[in-house]
């Protein structure tokens, strides 16, 4: 059953989401790039991704993890969430949206749009002038950066359990970021990159994906 629109709640999120997050991290990674993710991180299930978010935000809760994670609660749960962290030395004023999910049954609705809109505004008013995101270059939905007036500045490459994975580097301007842009997304975006140790779980844990799948595998 698809949610009724704009009977949603942007919040902060909570441990208590850590199950829903991980859901929405495991459905919207596989529908992002399913056909050229390995199958070491397809195999991956909601359950180890909700465990690896429990963990991040029980360190933000206790003051030991940096950026934030903002969920969408709807009449029928909590519909997509996205994960923001603070520049890294060498950014100064640019912040990074390491994921952006939205469940199937709830695209459409401009949930995708409040999101980012909603982290925007946290991400303004601690100084960003910038933020950028990686997106899997084959993700169906990279229109929805267009509409939203991201641009395309680099073409990267991400190593995940030995497969290596195109992807583009997006970054948008937050200085004359308008609030309320006249275009409401549809679709599913999913966009990920390597983590420091005090940032959110990608794909399990608070390390780079490379250096977490050599060490599950042994390699």
């Amino acid at each position: 059953m698809t949610a009724e629109p704009h009977h949603f709640l942007i919040r902060l999120a909570t441990v208590e989401d850590a199950d829903a997050i991980g859901l929405i991290h495991r459905t919207g990674q596989k529908q992002a790039a399913a056909e050229s993710l390995p199958a070491a991180a397809l195999a991956v299930s909601a359950s180890q991704y909700a465990e690896e978010w429990r963990h991040w935000l029980r360190l933000q809760a206790m003051g030991q993890a940096t950026g934030f994670v903002l969920v969408v609660d709807t009449r029928q749960g909590v519909g997509g969430f996205l994960c923001a962290v603070p520049p890294r030395p060498a950014q100064r004023n640019s912040w990074t949206i390491q994921h952006l999910y939205v469940l199937p049954a709830f695209q459409g609705q401009g949930i995708g749009q409040r999101l980012q809109q909603a982290a925007f505004a946290r991400m303004r008013s601690a100084g960003a002038e910038r933020v950028e995101l990686l997106s899997f270059a084959n993700n169906p939905s990279r229109h929805f950066y267009d509409r939203c007036g991201w641009r395309e500045i680099a073409a990267e490459t991400l190593s995940l359990y030995r497969t290596v994975l195109p992807m583009v580097r997006y970054q948008h301007d937050l200085t004359d970021w308008d609030i309320t842009p006249d275009k409401e997304p549809s679709g599913l975006m999913a966009d990920d990159e390597g983590l420091e140790e005090d940032h959110a779980p990608y794909p399990d844990g608070g390390v780079s994906a490379q250096d977490e799948a050599e060490r599950r595998h042994g390699v």
